[in-house]
């Protein structure tokens, strides 16, 4: 049954077996919010028998009957046109078998399998462009050249030599100022510890002709989880800067990590820079994403546990630090959205369509702790449930992870009633790493002279994770439409994979409205 009010749609089948000797009452329920009318709704019976009626009140209920259908509609021609885009099936992200689980059994989801990144950029002036692919551990990388009909592989013998490591993201900039494109690559991945040498970040510097070398001791030790890398001149020198965003403290979900700033030389080669932080913390949170905002001179930087932080640079230096909304975020994309000129933002976030709830009232939080003494930390996500705190964990869980429990809550109705309070004494709250989140919903931030200003887009980008924006002028009337995707399939059980997105197009109806 297909439903058509006001400008929108919606769509629910009527399935009334549900099993052996099992049924349910045979009742659609359409909610048409403040519309007084259905402008049309279409049915469609088994074997393809439909009737379509129109122009129906509001608050009515309707008995449809399948003698009314008319008669089965004729099958429409079949009409081959050539495909838009090309299938290029060797291009493709095949995932390592890890299971993040298996190590940290109380992370809500998984960190290693969030999907491939890209890397594009015209390596050789003539108009079509290169793409780098980050690649799981164990899976080999090469570069994909394009010539407008077809897609080549180019070989490049020193990516094979780092097929161990895991690819977070990468970047074409121009790392020794010789006016060519080099490549960094971001390593990541929750499959090594702390510290790993394959959590190593690489740079290969361009030779020509889609020739890459590794450049050998071109950068510091920085062994991190990461997540992200932008490129700026942070620090006003004249050559191009980098900052690599951390993802999270492999086997400690929920600590914050380091993330670097790297000052270049000039020649291409890296140091980390401390002093470039003026004494703002370096633990940003749970890095996610980041881009920069030229105009601004200002990095804005995502994650989750975190605010959206805007850093604000002013002679080389972090010269002020703006938060806003601490959320679970998962990606920014920068575009002037409401037509006014300047440069606003879309901020990709956890979404409603969960169990998850937070507002400023009642947070979602986290508490990190070696809550056992057992020399590993454990992550436990609190929220609430008619106005206390519980632990989203179940005992089965807590239990698996820390065994003394199970001494103290036998009954599951027990564990069922405490609250965190009750759970976890003072002190091992006390003593425990905290963040919080009390913004779920993806939003986009208005570029004001007051500073960014948060709305929530609307519902149809609510229904799980958004990873990614493009935003493109589709129909030519000057505002940027917006296409978001997303969803997350490696989520525990308990919480349930989020996939109910499909990819979604906004269209812009101009000053902020979608």
């Amino acid at each position: 049954v297909e439903l058509f009010a006001e400008g929108k749609y919606q769509q629910k089948e009527l399935l009334t077996t549900r099993g052996w000797e099992s049924s349910v009452e045979p009742i659609l329920l359409f909610g048409l919010g403040e519309a007084n009318q259905v402008d049309s709704l279409r049915i469609t019976w088994p074997g393809g028998a439909s009737q379509l009626l129109v122009g129906l009140p509001a608050n009515q209920t309707l008995e449809l009957k399948f003698e009314d259908a008319g008669p089965n509609p004729s099958p429409s021609a079949i009409v081959s046109s050539p495909p838009a885009m090309a299938t290029v099936t060797e291009m493709a992200h095949r995932e390592n078998r890890f299971v993040d689980f298996n190590v940290e059994p109380l992370m809500p989801w998984m960190l290693s399998t969030e999907g491939p990144k890209l890397a594009v950029a015209d390596l050789n002036g003539n108009g079509w462009s290169t793409i780098y692919l980050c690649a799981a551990k164990g899976q080999q990388v090469k570069l994909w050249e394009g010539d407008g009909k077809t897609w080549s592989q180019i070989q490049v013998p020193d990516f094979q030599d780092d097929f161990l490591r895991e690819d977070a993201d990468a970047l074409f900039f121009d790392a020794d100022n010789d006016s060519d494109l080099d490549l960094y690559v971001v390593s990541g991945g929750g499959e090594y510890r702390a510290g790993a040498e394959l959590l190593q970040d690489r740079l290969y510097l361009n030779l020509g002709n889609g020739r890459f070398e590794k450049a050998v001791d071109a950068l510091p030790e920085i062994a991190l989880n990461g997540s992200c890398v932008v490129s700026a001149d942070f620090d006003e020198d004249g050559d191009t800067d980098l900052f690599i965003g951390s993802r999270s403290v492999p086997g400690s979900y929920g600590l914050s990590p380091r993330s670097v700033f790297l000052r270049n030389d000039g020649a291409g080669h890296f140091a980390e820079d401390t002093a470039i932080w003026n004494g703002q913390p370096a633990e940003l949170g749970m890095v996610t994403d980041a881009l920069w905002l030229p105009e601004a001179r200002a990095l804005v930087v995502a994650g989750e546990w975190m605010p959206l932080s805007i850093l604000f640079f002013e002679e080389g230096k972090i010269a002020k630090r703006n938060e806003q909304a601490p959320g679970l975020w998962q990606s920014l994309h920068a575009a002037d959205l409401d037509g006014d000129g300047d440069t606003d933002l879309l901020a990709g976030n956890l979404g409603l369509n969960t169990e998850l709830r937070a507002s400023a009232d009642e947070a979602l939080e986290i508490f990190v702790n070696d809550y056992d003494g057992n020399g590993a930390t454990e992550p436990i996500i609190t929220l609430y449930r008619q106005g206390r705190r519980h632990p989203l964990v179940s005992k089965d869980d807590i239990v698996s992870r820390m065994p003394a429990f199970r001494k103290r809550f036998v009954k599951y109705s027990e564990y069922a009633a405490a609250s965190f309070e009750e759970i976890f004494d003072e002190e091992s709250r006390k003593a425990a790493y905290h963040r919080t989140a009390t913004e779920l919903r993806t939003c986009w931030l208005e570029n004001t002279p007051e500073g960014f200003v948060l709305h929530p887009m609307p519902a149809a980008l609510q229904t799980a994770p958004v990873l990614a924006f493009c935003t493109i002028d589709l129909n030519g009337d000057g505002q940027p439409e917006i296409l978001a995707g997303g969803n997350r399939y490696k989520v525990q059980p308990y919480i349930g994979r989020f996939d109910a997105s499909f990819g979604c197009l906004l269209h812009n109806e101009g000053k902020g409205e979608f």
